[in-house]
């Protein structure tokens, strides 16, 4: 994704930004996208279980006291979808063996 792109999405992530905070980043927009799906929410599931193998975007998104306007995203859409699904953040550790993990990594 060059810097054009990333502007045009909303989710600016940087050009001078350190490998693990595009990470993080990218755990948390995860998350939102996650969040801010119409079958989600219109799933007959009455439990939500999200799962990130980032502790940090993890916590982040459970504060109250976040600031970073990507993490704010996520939790308004977090509670947002909570209005309607009982929601469970759950954080996985990156080799317990679930497919895909390391990949979408």
């Amino acid at each position: 994704m060059n810097i054009q792109e990333q502007e045009n999405s909303g989710y600016l992530l940087g050009s001078g930004c350190l490998w693990y905070a595009i990470v993080f980043q990218a755990e948390i927009l995860a998350i939102v996208m996650v969040a801010q799906r119409e079958d989600i929410a219109s799933c007959v599931e009455e439990k939500i279980f999200t799962s990130s193998d980032s502790q940090a975007a993890l916590r982040a998104i459970s504060s109250p006291r976040t600031r970073p306007i990507l993490v704010q995203k996520g939790r308004d859409a977090l509670n947002s979808l909570a209005k309607q699904k009982e929601i469970w953040l759950v954080w996985v550790s990156e080799h317990m063996g679930i497919s895909g993990n390391k990949g979408t990594d």
